[in-house]
């Protein structure tokens, strides 16, 4: 919905139910609803309908990187207002006080806009989603008002990237104007790493009075140090002005755990919210009643009050580090739950509203963090040669697969599944339940018991847990320890192929646990992941490294197909290839010799010999 400024009377009657948006560019669609029960002659709020740009349950978070395009430069009392704290210091002026101008802090000369802020994520964190946020007020005669859909972008120590918003909307509010960009960076935070710096330049703003300007990077993130989470960012735009104006963004697709602690966290993108203006709040109801949202930094009167934080701590990182940011707030609040006031155990929804009466207040992003009620399955393999001794080739290999869940909620549906190696051959009749509901041996064959053999993905596949047959997976039952784990075993024959093996003897092992949640029925996986931690804490995938011997690898040889006389057929081959799958299916070939001859087959044929034909043949043999 992108209106105009005002809702006709019937919107109040008809449309206080929840709607289903779906946009095809958005990654995920979940039911949202948009209370606007307003009567007319208000301000209308909400010109773009707020919807999910993002969900995803993970162990991990959302972190907001930010900073402003503009302050209020030499103007007098601008260093003063620049480092006033709000709350507990000297609140310091508005952007209305002040002639803004671009704030350039890089060296290079062909920028005349430029601000940082670093992401600073734990060393077990991965990248999953990033969006660039940026908005800032203008009118058509801005300079460079027709570029205003586009800014320079970079990381550190990489040069600048031209980038073009993937949307753009403008804003005619009547007495000024705006424009708002997204531009989904995923790609481009996801190629550096976790803790960079990241520099936006040449972001199109207005110069003067009472104007604003920022941009804030959204980057949601999986870390398996921290909690099961919802992650979900909405994006739209509201602009709340008037008494007793609101919008409200409800939450679903979440289940917080049944019992314990419930953190949660709401991080807002906002503009031309004034430190000295009182009237705008923000409200979180998940346990029945609208509780209002504070910390250390913002009261419950001025929660819009241009600042950069995170849990009531100033963002650390910027250049510059601005602790009055005139006119853009991106922040991060972490309410106090204790007590379950905000969000109660076993919910599986909730509604953040914001609400001025005293400001006008422009909204862009929400973000939401909630503990969920969930699985978290583990597999670990290992691998041990049961010839003994140092790995040869042709050794017999035994597969132990050990798979858990340490999440908070019963895993339904569980299966686990491990893929040998292609230089590994499935020994039939070797699978064996070791532990779990229906222990014991296991046929190869699908559609008889718990388990089988895929010869076309060299895989086996055990469903596991209570309840598991010969169809569906069982129940896994949720313990910190894993006291609910299945073990289950088989053998591989190692390849007796040298040449394959001299090319790369390293084997490895990862095995897969896939399951859905009792409760939210979302589908769970590891990833690969096992219950092991390198020593930074961080789950590992392979537990096993193999290093086969090859030493006593007789050497290869290339045969040719028998003596050859004048006008003859010759062949030259490697007779270790010769009906070999794993060879004929991996190796590459190259051959070359007199005359300028070439062949990229199996086989060097050379027809009707002549006496140009002798000499030496060449062969190159690479595996994929």
């Amino acid at each position: 919905m992108r209106s105009t400024q005002h809702f006709a009377w019937f919107l109040c009657c008809q449309q206080c139910n929840t709607l289903l948006m779906t946009h095809s560019h958005r990654f995920i669609h979940i039911f949202i609803g948009l209370f606007l029960c307003i009567p007319l002659g208000l301000f209308s709020q909400v010109e773009d309908d707020f919807e999910v740009r993002f969900q995803t349950q993970e162990k991990g978070g959302i972190a907001l990187l930010a900073n402003v395009s503009l302050s209020c430069g030499s103007s007098n009392n601008c260093s003063n207002t620049q480092a006033s704290m709000p709350v507990t210091g000297n609140s310091g002026g508005d952007n209305n006080d002040f002639n803004m101008v671009f704030e350039d802090w890089d060296t290079d000369p062909d920028t005349w806009m430029s601000t940082s802020d670093s992401l600073d994520l734990g060393p077990c964190a991965e990248v999953l989603w990033a969006g660039l946020y940026w908005a800032s007020r203008v009118t058509g005669s801005t300079p460079n008002y027709g570029l205003r859909n586009q800014l320079k972008f970079k990381a550190t120590g990489d040069p600048y990237l031209d980038l073009t918003a993937d949307e753009l909307y403008d804003f005619d509010a009547g007495y000024f104007d705006a424009y708002f960009c997204f531009k989904d960076v995923t790609d481009l935070v996801q190629a550096n790493p976790v803790n960079s710096r990241y520099t936006i330049a040449n972001m199109v703003s207005r110069e003067d009075d009472s104007t604003w300007g920022g941009w804030t990077l959204v980057v949601v993130y999986a870390d398996a140090l921290e909690s099961m989470r919802n992650l979900t960012v909405f994006d739209g735009f509201a602009y709340i002005t008037s008494n007793n104006n609101q919008v409200d963004v409800p939450i679903e697709g979440f289940v917080t755990p049944l019992n314990g602690p419930v953190s949660f966290e709401l991080g807002v993108i906002a503009y031309d919210g004034d430190r000295n203006s009182s009237g705008d709040q923000m409200a979180f109801n998940g346990a029945g009643a609208f509780m209002d949202v504070q910390d250390a930094l913002h009261e419950v009167n001025n929660l819009f009050n241009s600042t950069h934080s995170r849990g009531g701590v100033i963002a650390p990182h910027r250049i510059p580090a601005f602790n009055n940011t005139l006119g853009h707030d991106a922040n991060v609040f972490i309410p106090d739950n204790s007590t379950y006031d905000f969000l109660s155990n076993n919910s599986s929804s909730g509604t953040i509203r914001i609400s001025t009466g005293g400001e006008s207040i422009m909204v862009q992003t929400v973000t939401s963090v909630i503990d969920v009620f969930e699985p978290d399955l583990k597999a670990t393999v290992y691998i041990e040669d049961l010839n003994g001794g140092i790995v040869s080739p042709g050794d017999v290999l035994e597969y132990t697969v050990v798979g858990k869940n340490v999440g908070s909620d019963l895993s339904v549906n569980t299966f686990m599944a491990d893929s040998l190696d292609l230089r590994v051959d499935f020994v039939p009749g070797s699978i064996v339940m070791l532990n779990g509901p229906n222990a014991g041996p296991k046929t190869d064959g699908p559609g008889d018991d718990q388990a089988e053999y895929d010869p076309l993905t060299n895989s086996v596949t055990m469903r596991v847990g209570t309840g598991a047959n010969a169809l569906d997976g069982g129940s896994v039952i949720n313990n910190p320890t894993g006291a609910d784990s299945t073990v289950f075993k088989f053998l591989g024959t190692l390849t007796d192929d040298c040449l394959i093996l001299q090319c790369n003897g390293t084997l490895e092992g990862v095995a897969y646990i896939f399951g859905d949640g009792d409760i939210s029925g979302n589908s769970n996986t590891n990833n690969g992941q096992s219950s092991l931690l390198d020593d930074n804490g961080c789950p590992i995938g392979s537990v096993t490294e193999l290093v086969v011997e090859t030493g006593t690898c007789p050497p290869v040889e290339v045969s040719l197909s028998g003596t050859s006389c004048l006008g003859d057929d010759v062949e030259f081959f490697v007779p270790n290839f010769q009906n070999n799958p794993l060879a004929e299916s991996l190796a590459n070939y190259v051959w070359s010799g007199p005359g300028g001859y070439s062949s990229t087959n199996s086989v060097a044929e050379i027809a009707d010999v002549s006496m140009g034909d002798a000499g030496v043949y060449l062969v190159e043999m690479t595996f994929d």
